[in-house]
C-alpha cells in the first residue's frame, strides 16, 4: 500500500522534573527514535507509573524541555480541542516552532478524559459535541496559521467524521486501534477487520491527497518472546483471541526480526508507517528498531 519510510515516536505522559523527562528524551535518541511526543492530560493519576494528579506538565513546555535536550522532532499527541482557542493554539505553535527551529507536529484529537474536562472547568459533552469543538479549533487554527505551519496529525478511534476530517484536513493520520472511552481503562482493542475497514476509509475519503498522508497507530504493548505461539497478556488491554493479535499492530510480540517483519506487513496491509510507542517499551522496541535499519 505504501512504501514510505518508517518513523517511531516515543510518548511521554510529562510528569517528574526536567531532568527526568530530558533524560527519557535523551535516551529515546540514543535508541534511534525519530520523535518525541507528549500527551495533553490536565488531572491524570496513575499510581502505578508513579503520576499523581496534578503533577502533569503542559505538552507545549514538556515539549520544549525534549528539544532542548535533544535534535529529535516533537509533536503533541494529542491535544484535547475542547481546551484550546484558535488564537491561543496559534501563539503556542509560533512560539514552539520558534523554539524548536521548526521540528514542531500539531496533534489534535476531540479529548476523551471527562476528569480533564471537569477540573478545568469545561462541561462533559457527547461524542458529536467534542467533534464540533476539533472540527472548529481545526478549520480556525488553519485561518490564522502562518508558515511555517507544522504538519497536522488528527488523532481517532473509531468515530467516521473524525476520520472523514482527518483524511480530509490532516498531514497524518492517526488511528490508535481501540475502541472510545472516557478514562484511562483498558483499551478494547479493534479487530484486524475493524482496522482494516478504517483504513480502507481514510484512503478512499482522501482520494488523490492520500499519497501524500501518514498513516501512524499508537502501540499499545511490546513483547519481546522466541515464541511466537505464546498468548500475550498484558494490563492496559482487554481480551482478544490469540490468532487476532498478530494481525494487528496495536500489540507486537515476538522476536524482534519478528515483529520487525510484522511491521512491514503492516505497512502493506494497512498503510502504517509511523508508529508511536510509550515509554515502558522504549527498550524492547528499540531493538525492533535496530532490526528494521
Amino acid at each position: 500500500m505504501t512504501d514510505r519510510p518508517f518513523r517511531f515516536g516515543l510518548n511521554l505522559i510529562p510528569s517528574g522534573s526536567k531532568a527526568d523527562i530530558q533524560q527519557i528524551c535523551r535516551q529515546a535518541e540514543d535508541l534511534g527514535y525519530d520523535i518525541i511526543t507528549a500527551s495533553d492530560q490536565v488531572k491524570l493519576e496513575l499510581p502505578f507509573a508513579g503520576i499523581q494528579a496534578w503533577t502533569t506538565w503542559s505538552p507545549f513546555l514538556a515539549l520544549a524541555a525534549a528539544a532542548e535536550a535533544t535534535s529529535l522532532r516533537v509533536g503533541t499527541y494529542t491535544l484535547n480541542a475542547s481546551l484550546y482557542r484558535p488564537a491561543l493554539l496559534n501563539r503556542e505553535v509560533i512560539g514552539l516552532q520558534q523554539y524548536t527551529n521548526g521540528r514542531l507536529e500539531l496533534g489534535i484529537g476531540v479529548g476523551y478524559m471527562k476528569d480533564d474536562f471537569e477540573s478545568s472547568g469545561i462541561p462533559w459533552a457527547t461524542a458529536s459535541e467534542r467533534i464540533d469543538r476539533l472540527e472548529r479549533l481545526v478549520g480556525e487554527y488553519k485561518q490564522l496559521a502562518k508558515d511555517p505551519v507544522p504538519p497536522i496529525l488528527i488523532g481517532n478511534s473509531i468515530n467516521e467524521r473524525v476520520r472523514k476530517l482527518s483524511a480530509t484536513e490532516a498531514d497524518i493520520v492517526s488511528l490508535i486501534g481501540a475502541g472510545s472511552r472516557d478514562a484511562f481503562t483498558p483499551a478494547r482493542l479493534l479487530s484486524s477487520a475493524e482496522l482494516a475497514d478504517q483504513c480502507e476509509y481514510v484512503r478512499t475519503t482522501a482520494g488523490d491527497r492520500y499519497a501524500a498522508i501518514e498513516m501512524n497507530t499508537l502501540v499499545h504493548a511490546v513483547q519481546i518472546t522466541e515464541d511466537r505461539s505464546a498468548v500475550p497478556s498484558f494490563p492496559n488491554i482487554s481480551g482478544m483471541p490469540p490468532e487476532e493479535l498478530h494481525k494487528i499492530p496495536a500489540v507486537l510480540s515476538g522476536t524482534p526480526k519478528a515483529i520487525a517483519e510484522d511491521l512491514h506487513r503492516y505497512r502493506e496491509t494497512y498503510g502504517f508507517s509511523y508508529y508511536t510507542l510509550r515509554v515502558p517499551n522504549m527498550a524492547d522496541f528499540a531493538k525492533v528498531i535496530s532490526a528494521l535499519r
